[in-house]
């Protein structure tokens, strides 16, 4: 475009920049010029600023460092004047251009355009002050058919800086290549600039800095029809921008117009002349067409960027940065150039328009206006103005925003205008939510970020699980797994776990949700047999409980325990089969488990997407498994997973039976069409049938089905439970109701079912005049106590605190506490969710008692060898075993069928290759291998509190021979006589005679060969490895008297062998393969093998995985048979 000498005038600013709303100017400025078409095309070349002064008289100095250029020039109040610059101040070499920034400082406030202009190319840009500039920008560079490079510049300041640049798509820049999303870095000196030229665009690009930076962009030549024009804006920061613009009708009729819109934040949605667009992603852009007969209203729920690009036919292309509605003035003032038709853009508020006038060499003239088809509060008119170079003010009592525009052919521009007086509205309140950054699926509320919605996992029944994005798998493992946690921390998300335990009933090869535990700010909460109570961190507690001040509540809603938090996590479970967990959508992306990770996408919540089989399931579900002392745990139906025939299935899908769920006129048809009764009609098959037939597993099946009905507030017709014998008998003092309340009148709440808003329950009601109290129904007058935030039926006794120092009674409705302590003999514990005073030692030490009765073999009376071994431990439980039932192991003189566990891990009784082993839930391990071999591990909790044969466990072995009196033996036959505790009888702790045999020196040397136990010494035999980690001396010993005693029998050199390598590999050595068919051959049942180094338990025994990903020892490997 031709461009003349142009004067930009602008009126007086009510208090300087201060009063001016949006305006551009200010003292201090920097910028720079971009290449302009072709470095060595120089006709007509000029670089020009156009310097005005506001309301006072104003020095100015201009200088660009790098060229050794200064110029200082004193202007008059209320005038401008063009000041050319050296051609060397346009940029040209790529990055770095120490020095190269254009300064201009000013005494008074002043306004500074820009110009770059070459004969039939050029544009200009308004020149933002310094205080207006920032340290968040992204960037748009227009894409047209010609061959010229985008550009984009950053000019510094007066201090060292830091900057970012992450590129939004491969960049290919001159002989360089940036790969999306990898962040450049890079460090610019005072007043240097940074340009960045190539033939792919820039757009979407962040640029971030330490300190304010300005930062232009533009095309060296862009082509949108026949010719190219060189065109640049400097763009404004992130801080600057609005949520509402007005794009300017421009151009004639042959002109295509197009309104940028480039987000700068994630999930940015959109309305642009009624229509709705979205943003994923910051740097996203939306290209508008103009297709309408007049200007168009962008709006936006965040902050936008908005230029206008026209390729202006039947002349060049223009761009130019449009103004929000926040930024508004009543006044402004452009220039138009000469020899080009001119044109003024005018977009104004409705009320007001009528004052507004147009004035330009000496005439004023009022505008013809148009309304908006969109938006009726707004009004526009493009006012012709002439082909003269004129200085253009408009002015009125509405709130505008002006622009220009022109061309000729081969000329064109477009430029925004300068406001000079700004009429300030009055002051909104500030928007809590301007700054606040929600993540995906959150809104913003007076400040605080909120979720959208909710997403539900379910596992019911045996169970059938179906996560968050909808997935639905089927598995029966009996042990404790994480359906849901915080996989992906955050800040500002509050941590929390849910896990289940599932077991047997009745069927082992069917499992169902047993107990559920919830952790969460640091409590946890266990949900499971004791109906109307849950344990806290413990500790049994009575329904409804409140922690922390209400973060935490959990009540009773019909048959469903139900907890919730204060950042809205609810977990309800039945306390049989039933479990749902809801987290709000600000968890979204976030979590991890067996409920999956909640994306939206369901097909990644199983390892293949489209597979839900048995093999697939599996392993996911070893990801999510948590520690659980049940040893006999299985994943997968102990490897036998019932099935059900076609013939089956058709049957149980009789209307009588599951098909009630689906018969159209039956009594749960009235819910169809809210929730689709096919999931629960297969679940309902599936259960009944594994369940062979069992009635109350049918009747559950159904409840489910109702249950989720009623969550979507559909009631369904109460006669099913008449139709399918589903009879629900409710204690004394209640009845039943199909739709009751779910927050039901309670000794601890007696108005919760007036205020309550959940929907309606099916269950059990308390009778007209009583309310709950735990798991009965009483009279206002018959209800207990509330104590920090707990209640306790009446004449309930319960300690106040964790130590046992303050013990309260409920009494005629309140708690009545005193101060007692433990005896001297009992401590302060948890047992079974029950604090009390229990008897035992400071230590909380469990009491056991392990026995050992030795035998002689054969005829030799010299030596004993162990006969059975047996441990009497939690009161009244003695597990045992002996030689003469070799592989049984007695509970209470009763064999148990092994693997045995009772109580959650409490004792566990296993076969593990030719031992018995006995574990306890304390850490007591207890091994016989049916015949001499016996082992006993403790943990260090028992260090120095044990006495008798093992010693007292003190560190010192030195003491190790104390007796029961506390003296220490002078004599090992001593030791061992003063620990007898019975036996049969003729029993003796002496040798034969008092005389204890010895071996001969000869046979001592003999069975210290390697052909015997010299084996066990050998380093390069198969004990070999063994002896860095265990001291063999002692075992050599031993298997070198036993052989002696025995005269060579192999039997006591097998055994000893087996005692030394079972020694080793506990201690974690690896022992080399030392049977053979010939030498202690290994005897094996049927259907079984030999394995030197086999896994430590069957594949359904595995040991359980720890929480939080943590390595947990495993069992050590040993020989056995497989």
């Amino acid at each position: 475009m031709d461009i003349r000498p142009l004067t930009v005038c602008v009126a007086v600013c009510a208090a300087l920049l201060a009063a001016c709303h949006g305006c551009s100017t200010g003292r201090e400025f920097i910028t720079t010029f971009l290449p302009n078409y072709l470095h060595s095309y120089g006709r007509q070349r000029t670089l020009h600023l156009v310097l005005t002064t506001q309301d006072s008289d104003a020095t100015v100095t201009v200088k660009v460092s790098s060229l050794r250029f200064s110029r200082t020039l004193r202007l008059p109040a209320g005038q401008s004047r063009w000041v050319p610059l050296p051609h060397g101040s346009e940029l040209n070499k790529q990055f770095v251009n120490e020095k190269s920034a254009v300064q201009i400082s000013s005494t008074a406030a002043i306004s500074v355009v820009s110009f770059n202009r070459r004969f039939a190319t050029g544009d200009g840009t308004v020149v933002s002050p310094t205080e207006q500039l920032g340290t968040d920008y992204f960037v748009f560079t227009p894409s047209g058919r010609s061959s010229m490079d985008k550009l984009v510049a950053i000019v510094n300041g007066k201090s060292q800086n830091r900057i970012t640049i992450l590129p939004r798509t491969d960049v290919s820049l001159r002989n360089v290549k940036w790969t999306r999303g990898r962040a450049r870095t890079i460090r610019l000196a005072p007043y240097a600039t940074y340009l960045l030229r190539g033939r792919t665009t820039l757009t979407g690009t962040r640029i971030q800095s330490q300190k304010p930076v300005a930062v232009l962009a533009g095309h060296q030549c862009l082509s949108m029809g026949r010719n190219c024009d060189h065109v640049y804006e400097q763009l404004p920061p992130v801080h600057s921008l609005g949520k509402e613009y007005m794009v300017p009708k421009t151009g004639r009729r042959k002109t295509t117009s197009q309104a940028v819109i480039v987000a700068v934040e994630d999930n940015t949605e959109l309305t642009v002349h009624s229509r709705k667009h979205k943003l994923a992603r910051a740097g996203d852009l939306i290209l508008q067409k103009q297709i309408y007969t007049g200007p168009l209203v962008v709006k936006s729920n965040k902050k936008v960027m908005v230029l206008l690009l026209s390729d202006n036919r039947p002349f060049d292309p223009f761009l130019i940065t449009l103004i929000p509605t926040s930024k508004l003035s009543t006044d402004w003032a452009v220039e138009t150039v000469g020899g080009l038709h001119n044109t003024v853009s005018i977009l104004s508020e409705k009320e007001g328009a009528a004052s507004v006038k147009v004035c330009w060499s000496g005439r004023c003239r009022s505008p013809r206006w148009s309304f908006f088809l969109s938006d009726k509060q707004w009004a526009w008119s493009n006012v012709n103005v002439g082909q003269q170079q004129s200085h253009v003010r408009v002015e009125g009592d509405a709130l505008m925003a002006v622009y220009a525009y022109g061309g000729r052919h081969r000329h064109s521009y477009g430029i925004a205008g300068v406001c000079s007086e700004a009429v300030t509205p009055p002051t909104p309140p500030p928007d809590p939510c301007e700054k606040v950054k929600c993540r995906v699926k959150e809104r913003c509320v007076k400040g605080e970020c909120v979720h959208v919605s909710t997403a539900t996992c379910r596992a019911v029944g045996d169970p059938h699980y179906s996560t968050f994005d909808g997935q639905r798998f089927n598995f029966q493992g009996t042990c404790t797994y994480i359906m849901t946690t915080v996989a992906k921390k955050a800040s500002d998300l509050r941590d929390f776990a849910v896990t289940t335990k599932n077991d047997h009933r009745g069927n082992r090869r069917v499992s169902y949700v047993r107990t559920v535990g919830v952790t969460v700010y640091e409590q946890h909460i266990t949900i499971g047999r004791h109906r109307s109570q849950v344990e806290v961190n413990g500790e049994l507690q009575h329904l409804p409980v409140s922690l922390l001040g209400g973060k935490i509540s959990v009540k009773q809603s019909g048959a469903y325990a139900t907890l919730t938090t204060d950042f809205g996590l609810n977990v309800r479970y039945d306390w049989n089969m039933r479990l749902y967990i809801t987290v709000p959508s600000s968890y979204y992306q976030h979590l991890g488990g067996l409920c999956g990770n909640y994306n939206g996408d369901m097909t990644d919540d199983l390892p293949e997407a489209k597979d839900s089989s048995v093999p697939t399931v599996l392993k996911m579900i070893r990801k999510w498994k948590a520690e659980d002392s049940d040893r006999f745990c299985d994943d997968n139906c102990a490897g036998r997973c019932p099935q059900c025939s076609e013939k089956q299935q058709a049957h149980f899908r009789l209307p009588r039976l599951c098909g009630v769920l689906t018969e159209a006129n039956g009594s749960f048809s009235a819910c169809h069409k809210q929730v689709d009764p096919s999931m629960y009609l297969d679940n309902c098959v599936y259960d009944v049938c594994v369940d062979k037939g069992a009635r109350w597993v049918l009747c559950e099946s159904l409840k489910s089905y109702a249950d989720a009905c009623l969550s979507e507030g559909v009631k369904v017709n109460p006669e099913w439970r008449m139709v399918t014998k589903c009879f629900l008998s409710c204690p004394k003092g209640s009845h039943y109701e199909a739709c009751g309340p779910s927050c039901p009148a309670s000794c601890s709440d007696p108005h919760s079912e007036k205020q309550c808003k959940d929907p309606c329950v099916e269950g059990c009601q308390c009778d007209q005049g009583l309310v709950v109290s735990g798991d009965r129904c009483v009279s206002q007058k018959g209800c207990g106590c509330q104590h920090k935030g707990s209640y306790y039926p009446p004449g309930k006794a319960f300690w106040a605190d964790n130590t046992c120092t303050t013990k309260c009674e409920c009494i005629q409705g309140e708690a009545k506490c005193k101060s007692v302590t433990c005896k001297k003999n009992e401590r302060c514990a948890l047992k079974e969710g029950v604090r009390n005073c229990y008897p035992g030692s400071d230590k909380d030490l469990e009491r056991f008692q392990v026995l050992v009765q030795n035998e002689n073999r054969g005829r030799n009376k010299a030596v004993a060898y162990t006969k059975s071994v047996s441990l009497t431990v939690f009161d009244d439980i003695i597990v045992s075993m002996s030689r003469g039932n070799a592989g049984k192991i007695l509970v209470n003189s009763q064999p148990v069928n092994l693997p045995y566990s009772m109580e959650d891990g409490k004792l566990s009784l296993y076969r593990q290759g030719y031992f018995g082993v006995v574990t306890t839930s304390f850490g007591l391990t207890l091994r016989f291998n049916w015949n001499s071999y016996v082992s006993l591990t403790l943990p260090s909790t028992y260090s120095s509190a044990t006495g008798g044969l093992c010693g007292n466990y003190n560190g010192k072995p030195g003491d190790d021979l104390l007796k029961p009196d506390g003296t220490l033996a002078n004599h090992i036959n001593v030791f061992g006589h003063s620990w007898k505790a019975g036996g049969d009888a003729g029993c003796t702790s002496d040798c034969p005679n008092g005389r204890c045999p010895e071996c001969e020196p000869a046979l001592t040397l003999r069975y210290q060969d390697k052909k015997y136990c010299g084996i066990i010494a050998d380093e390069q035999g198969p004990f070999g490895k063994c002896h860095s980690t265990l001291d063999h001396t002692s075992f050599l010993t031993e298997c070198v008297f036993d052989l002696c005693m025995y005269q060579g029998h192999a039997s006591a050199l097998c055994n000893s062998l087996s005692a030394f390598s079972t020694t080793c590999q506990e201690a974690g050595a690896t022992v080399g393969s030392w049977r053979t068919q010939q030498f202690c051959p290994p005897s094996c049942g049927a259907n079984s093998h030999y394995e030197q180094c086999g896994p430590p338990l069957p594949a359904h025994l595995q040991w359980p995985r720890p929480p939080g990903g943590l390595r947990q020892e495993r069992p050590l490997l040993r020989r056995l048979c497989v």
